[in-house]
């Protein structure tokens, strides 16, 4: 499981902020680069997702616009928290999912009360759509469903060769069953040997997101305008406070990493030509 957007912030200091960047993107500088390049773009993901989501469910979709406009939190595609509501958020953050995930009967904890997301399979390799009824064999996954058992609810995905567009009550039980996953040959996999992968997502607004914000907003009506936005950049964590920060530490380390190496060759030196000692 991953996530995307705005997070209650567990960052020293900070009461909220974007989901940290992973381990493997945080150490790498080029990986950082690539990051924020993308981020660029999530204008165009957000418009996309915006079109999909009101085309199922216009009336849901306009709740959770104005759940944004009331709780005043961030859009996941925003790259810092303005403190002003822009009307256009319906998701303060994003989860997906793949590798054959699955979980146990749940309610989530959020603030809006309906979530919307897609699920469908991808060709690893490529990250493109896989039509599992096309001419490509590249393996099979089975008994992939997302079930509300207390209104006997099941959406088989098995049962449709593309893409399922789903909104659902969040405050309902409910879950996604384990699949199984095969190879070209029909030899059953773990999920992260086969060439696909069942991918899944959800946007909504998180609960405490929301409980975070408001508590900076507390202090607003005490300041100035300058010292709410000073204020709010310090407890309000922007993506690129957190990229900053990253790039700064890897460079950090690479000085000391060359520091230590330096002393190291120095004491090798001062070992192959210190004095004998005298008998």
């Amino acid at each position: 499981m991953g996530h995307l957007g705005w997070r209650g912030g567990s960052d020293p200091g900070y009461s909220a902020g974007p989901y940290s960047l992973n381990a493997s993107t945080s150490s790498n500088g080029a990986r950082i680069d690539d990051d924020i390049a993308l981020m660029a773009t999530f204008h165009r993901i957000r418009d996309f997702w915006a079109e999909r989501f009101a085309s199922l469910s216009f009336m849901i979709f306009i709740s959770n616009l104005q759940i944004g406009m009331d709780t005043n939190v961030p859009g996941f595609d925003d790259l810092a928290w303005e403190g002003t509501p822009n009307g256009r958020v319906f998701a303060s953050n994003l989860v997906v999912t793949c590798e054959g995930f699955f979980n146990e009967p749940h309610t989530d904890f959020d603030h809006t009360r309906y979530a919307f997301g897609f699920n469908c399979l991808i060709d690893r390799v490529t990250g493109e759509l896989h039509e599992a009824n096309g001419p490509s064999n590249k393996g099979t996954i089975v008994g992939s469903m997302f079930i509300m058992r207390d209104f006997d609810i099941i959406v088989d995905y098995d049962g449709c060769d593309g893409i399922y567009e789903s909104i659902w009550d969040t405050t309902m039980s409910h879950y996604t069953a384990e699949s199984l996953c095969f190879d070209e040959e029909g030899d059953e996999i773990c999920p992260k040997k086969c060439a696909i992968t069942r991918f899944g997502s959800s946007a909504q607004v998180a609960q405490t997101l929301v409980e975070r914000i408001r508590l900076v907003e507390k202090s607003k009506d005490d300041m100035t305008p300058a010292q709410w936005e000073d204020y709010r950049k310090r407890k309000v964590k922007s993506y690129e406070a957190e990229t900053s920060f990253k790039h700064a530490r890897n460079i950090a380390n690479a000085a000391l990493c060359a520091e230590r190496a330096k002393l190291k060759r120095e004491a090798k030196v001062a070992a192959l030509f210190k004095a004998p000692k005298k008998t």
